[in-house]
């Protein structure tokens, strides 16, 4: 599932677009208009049964202390009966104060409910365009918080990779399809590594799976470390592999990444006693760097990026080599 399906279903599920709010609030504006008519058209005929009552009593010659007794009730013909009109100021205040209430109430529920659900889902809309995006309602502390901390783990478990806490391949897709398509547009430059930890298969079999896990977490940080600048990120590919995007970046400045990608490695001075290459744990680079056109795709340049990374093996590993997009 992609960002957009799920934000998508996210917004569908919490009114999707302010229409549907709309929608919403209308209904409830009808409803307790509905409301507001019956309470009055019960109000109105408590009232009229009421002076009706009182008049056909006094027309009796006396006040009936049984409100049960029906039977001196006399309708319409009374000529103590009160005229009806005088008493529509009465019932236009009802009217005007239920219908306040509604309002009001509409603008209650408008406030601590419709408003935050929409930001929260304009948040998302956005979050479909930048993955840094935050989401609306973090910092409440009330039931509008507790979902929006919900979907920030969901997001979270969606994003990045359970074991490294780097993001995973599925964001990476993501994030790389749209970070061509507006590099493209504006004929920029997109460098791409691939490097795999070198001899893994052995360092497992030497020293543990659990050992194993730790490496790979401790090699994930050093090359998310190596990387500084809001729009570059690295994540897991699969495995001991991991793919570093570096946009609007030149040979120049990837060469430089991937030169620190590997001496940060080499710090963790991680014991690798079946290491070729050296005695403690290193990494091998695949860079590639071209233009973005729109006929290209992000497998295009994982796979230029997979040649070169092959070439470092070959060639002795814990290293980088550096191949141009378009050049053979």
């Amino acid at each position: 599932m992609s960002n957009n399906q799920v934000t998508n279903d996210l917004g569908r599920s919490l009114l999707g677009k302010s229409k549907v709010s709309m929608r919403f609030r209308i209904y409830i504006i009808v409803l307790f208009t509905l409301v507001s008519f019956i309470m009055v058209t019960a109000l109105l005929g408590v009232f009229y049964n009421i002076i009706i009552w009182q008049a056909s009593t006094v027309d009796a010659g006396h006040y009936a202390t049984d409100f049960t007794d029906w039977s001196s009730v006399i309708f319409y013909d009374s000529p103590s009966l009160p005229g009806i009109p005088i008493f529509l100021p009465v019932f236009a205040i009802i009217l005007i104060l239920l219908a306040a209430f509604a309002l009001s109430v509409n603008t209650i529920s408008h406030r601590l409910i419709f408003l935050p659900l929409e930001c929260l889902v304009s948040s998302l809309t956005r979050l479909k365009e930048n993955g840094e995006e935050h989401i609306y309602g973090l910092e409440r502390n009330d039931e509008f918080g507790n979902l929006s901390n919900t979907i920030q783990d969901l997001f979270t478990k969606i994003n990045y990779d359970a074991l490294t806490e780097i993001y995973n391949r599925r964001f990476m897709e993501n994030n790389l399809t749209h970070t061509m398509a507006f590099l493209s547009r504006s004929n920029s430059l997109l460098s791409a590594f691939m490097l795999d930890v070198d001899y893994f298969k052995k360092y497992n079999d030497t020293y543990g799976h659990k050992q194993g896990d730790d490496c790979l977490k401790a090699v994930a940080k050093a090359v998310a470390g190596s990387i500084t600048r809001t729009n570059d990120f690295a994540a897991r590919y699969g495995g001991e592999e991991f793919v570093v995007i570096l946009p609007n970046t030149d040979q120049a400045g990837a060469c430089l990444v991937a030169q620190r990608i590997l001496d940060n490695v080499r710090k963790l001075n991680i014991p690798h006693a079946e290491n070729a290459a050296a005695p403690y744990v290193t990494v091998s680079v695949g860079v590639t760097t071209g233009l973005v056109l729109y006929t290209q795709s992000w497998e295009d340049y994982l796979k230029r990026a997979d040649e070169a990374l092959y070439m470092s093996k070959q060639s002795g590993r814990n290293k980088y080599t550096y191949l141009d997009f378009t050049k053979e």
